[in-house]
Order: structure tokens, then C-alpha cells, then sequence
């Protein structure tokens, strides 16, 4: 049996494909984050849905 208030925080495994040069653009822009890319992905995916309390990350070097 299931402990009560468990989460399944890893869900199901997707699968999808990002261009080489893409992916390591996108390592090297989070050079020195705290945030590795999977992190910042789960939140950008969380920020679309609209998840309560979730804001969309932004790049360090974002300028409004």
C-alpha cells in the first residue's frame, strides 16, 4: 500500500529530441545555475500549465 501524501514526483518517462547544438546552447547559458536544464525544463513545462505558484525561470542575464 501506497503511503498517504506520497507524490509520484517523476511521473511518466517522456521522450522527446532537441538539437545537439540547441542543448549545449542551453547548458552553456546555465553555466554556474544552481539549476541544471531538466529542472528548468519541469518548470518551464509547469509555468505553460499554469501550476499554482509557479513562475516561468528566467535567464540571468534577462533585461526587461
Amino acid at each position: 500500500m501506497e503511503e498517504q501524501g506520497k507524490k509520484d514526483r517523476h511521473g511518466h518517462r517522456v521522450s522527446f529530441t532537441i538539437p545537439e547544438a540547441d542543448w549545449d546552447e542551453f547548458g552553456e547559458i546555465l553555466a554556474g545555475s544552481p539549476d541544471d536544464r531538466s529542472v528548468v525544463l519541469r518548470r518551464m513545462v509547469a509555468a505553460f500549465l499554469k501550476r499554482p505558484k509557479v513562475k516561468i525561470p528566467r535567464r540571468a542575464d534577462y533585461e526587461r
